[in-house]
């Protein structure tokens, strides 16, 4: 009777403790509807530069009366073969190997939408880069939308008036003056490969804030505009500076053109207000949480916004930091609440197989290249103004390309825009 008992015991025991197992796990009324399974769905935006261009002839802005690029070399520039601030035939190829390289190694989630903004050389590179991924290229896959590169005409986004410029301009010069030693010493390197032309020796002029436009003018600007039509002759497959400059030495004057587009273009109080859309473009196609890729097919502005929104930071070896390559992109990966950031570049320009590198893009908020989406969030409310916002193209765009668009070229827009608008 007793071993009865106590079989009768161990029985109503382990049948408590079903019941507790049961009431802990959420079934039978004893709790909520059950734990729920981690969300593993993957969202990848890139927010990608154009490509390899042409420049304009002139727009140079130092000595007056010099305007054109052929006023500061003892050569003629060599020609481009297209139209300006269009792609050229190459940068348009390494669009497409880049695209390759992305179906191969780059771990894209389908589909893959590309947004590009409404300039041919958007328009190309976003062709080019769905060919080479193999995708087709039609209204599902490619859009026509300048919202995430334009800002908002609201009278609820605060107007930035020529005094704000200077000062946010003033403020990012004394956040990051000019990098000595070593500035001086490339500039001379530059006006050595360039020969002296009609302007004289133009390394001798000031780099100053001009009031009236709020630019730096000066030989800063000109390393910036000479650095950068050297980089499009290299990537453009153009002989280089007239043969007097090698690939090492052009990575290392690109750090001219980066500081620059740092101080005018990454001012986090103008780019809070006239980069507002990408900010928020890039976190509304994360936040969807919908499988897939999109793809913001538009300019370094975007990619020196983002820097400067989010407080991010990357090292492209042996390129400078934060520098904006034709054909590059930030690349953010949402898995569940968790965001990853990094920037993907081409590794050497003189290569055509359109081989990437990648490094970390790291956020001065989490000093990593990881963030949950909360801080993500956080950091785009902080960096951008919601009033200078454009409404998200992520859903309504796709399938309503203008086709007419294709044949646009837009005209190179250098000072007949405010500094905080302008696109290259």
């Amino acid at each position: 009777m007793q071993r009865a008992l106590r079989s009768c015991k161990i029985f109503f025991a382990a049948l408590c403790l079903l019941f507790v197992a049961v009431a802990l796990s959420g079934c039978g009324g004893g709790g909520g509807g059950g734990s729920k399974p981690a969300d593993k769905t993957k969202t990848i935006v890139l927010v990608m530069r154009h490509c390899f261009r042409s420049t304009a002839e002139d727009g140079i802005h130092d000595i007056e009366g010099m305007t054109f690029f052929n006023n500061y070399s003892s050569s003629p520039w060599p020609a481009f073969s297209v139209p300006a601030m269009n792609c050229l035939p190459r940068g348009a190829r390494l669009a497409a190997a880049s695209g390759a390289w992305y179906k191969q190694h780059g771990k894209l989630q389908d589909p893959v939408r590309v947004i590009a903004d409404d300039c041919e050389r958007d328009l190309e590179t976003g062709q080019e880069f769905l060919k080479g991924f193999g995708a087709v290229v039609d209204n599902t896959t490619l859009a026509v939308d300048q919202r995430p590169f334009k800002a908002a005409v609201s009278p609820s986004c605060p107007a930035v008036s020529p005094a704000d410029v200077v000062a946010a301009i003033q403020d990012q010069l004394a956040a990051h003056p000019i990098p000595e030693p070593g500035f001086s010493d490339m500039l001379a390197k530059l006006y050595a490969v360039l020969g002296e032309g009609s302007a004289g020796n133009w390394t001798n002029t000031s780099c100053v804030l001009n009031a009236a436009s709020g630019f730096l003018d000066g030989s800063c600007s000109e390393a910036s505009d000479f650095a950068e039509r050297l980089l499009m002759e290299w990537g453009g497959g153009m002989t280089v500076g007239w043969d007097r400059v090698s690939p090492a030495e052009l990575a290392e004057l690109l750090t001219l053109h980066a500081w620059y587009r740092t101080v005018m273009f990454a001012a986090p109080s103008l780019v809070a207000n006239r980069q507002a859309s990408i900010l928020r473009a890039v976190l509304a196609a994360l936040e969807a949480g919908q499988p897939g890729t999109t793809v913001f097919a538009g300019h370094d502005t975007q990619l020196n916004a983002l820097a400067a929104g989010l407080d991010l930071m990357w090292t492209p070896d042996p390129f400078p930091v934060n520098a904006s390559l034709p054909s590059s992109a930030l690349r953010f990966e949402k898995v569940g609440s968790e965001l990853r950031a990094e920037y993907v570049y081409l590794t050497n320009l003189s290569d055509d197989s359109g081989h990437m590198s990648v490094t970390p893009a790291v956020f001065g908020r989490t000093g990593s290249s990881s963030i949950s989406m909360d801080e993500f969030a956080a950091q785009v409310a902080s960096g951008s103004i919601a009033a200078c916002a454009r409404s998200s193209p992520v859903e309504s765009s796709i399938g309503h390309v203008d086709l007419a668009s294709l044949q646009h070229s837009a005209k190179p827009q250098l000072r007949d825009v405010g500094v905080d608008e302008i696109v290259v």
